[in-house]
């Protein structure tokens, strides 16, 4: 029996999922302890009974330098990993456009093949409603030589017909052939979910770019709040004149 490419490819992206989060979260986990324990550190050297060992330029210069050996390693370990993850995502979302054929193996291409012309001459003169009835039909079929066809041309057709609007936007559509335009395209992208699991891609692509941008984010927080530069900004914020009582 062989396996669905599509299902190893959404096993494949679910245990890819898991890896990762884990990843996110630990890497998360590690600039908060990496700025707890900075704060202790910092306390013991750079102060003496709650008052500053050092000048003040000599305190930002320590500082730093505490900063530079505690803190930024594990800064940036996280900004290296939430940009592998981003570069993940943005690589699922291209495979929505690579090469369609992918996901046949050689015995269903060979059969869409020979099936071609007659796929494509039906997608092309069926009714729309009639269409769509047909490829709803394909889909509880499972098979994906003809799914495969029958999307791709009903897909053309379509876009033919959105070219054909976009001329002439003031030609009046009938409520029999609206009704068809959108039943057609509703089938299309349950074909085009069935085939590719393309809402599942741009899904997890979706939410491993969120992911990332988090632990970006805090990355550069912790950095901040370690270096000096939040509680300087936040004094910044308190002196602008409508903060001020």
């Amino acid at each position: 029996m062989t396996t669905d490419p599509t299902d190893e490819q959404r096993r494949w992206f679910h245990e890819e999922e898991q890896r990762r989060r884990r990843d996110l979260a630990a890497h998360d986990a590690a600039l908060d302890r990496t700025l707890t324990e900075f704060e202790r550190i910092a306390q013991a050297k750079l102060y003496w009974q709650g008052k500053p060992r050092y000048t003040p330029e000599e305190h930002q210069r320590q500082r730093e330098a505490l900063v530079a050996f505690h803190v930024d390693p594990a800064v940036y370990r996280a900004q290296q990993s939430a940009e592998t993850v981003q570069a993940e995502a943005d690589a699922q979302l291209a495979s929505l456009h690579a090469d369609p054929t992918r996901i046949l193996t050689t015995e269903q291409l060979a059969r869409a093949n020979a099936a071609e012309s007659y796929i494509r001459e039906d997608c092309t003169r069926l009714p729309l409603a009639q269409l769509a009835t047909r490829l709803e039909t394909v889909i509880t079929s499972g098979d994906k030589a003809s799914m495969w066809l029958h999307h791709r041309f009903a897909q053309a057709r379509l876009d033919e017909r959105e070219a054909d609007y976009t001329a002439d936007p003031r030609r009046v559509r009938s409520d029999a052939e609206s009704a068809g335009i959108l039943a057609a395209m509703d089938a299309v992208k349950k074909l085009e979910t069935a085939l590719y699991d393309a809402d599942g891609i741009r899904a997890r692509a979706a939410t491993r770019k969120r992911a990332a941008e988090d632990l970006s984010a805090k990355a550069t927080s912790v950095r901040h709040q370690a270096d000096g530069t939040t509680e300087r900004q936040a004094k910044e914020f308190a002196r602008l004149p409508r903060y001020q009582s």
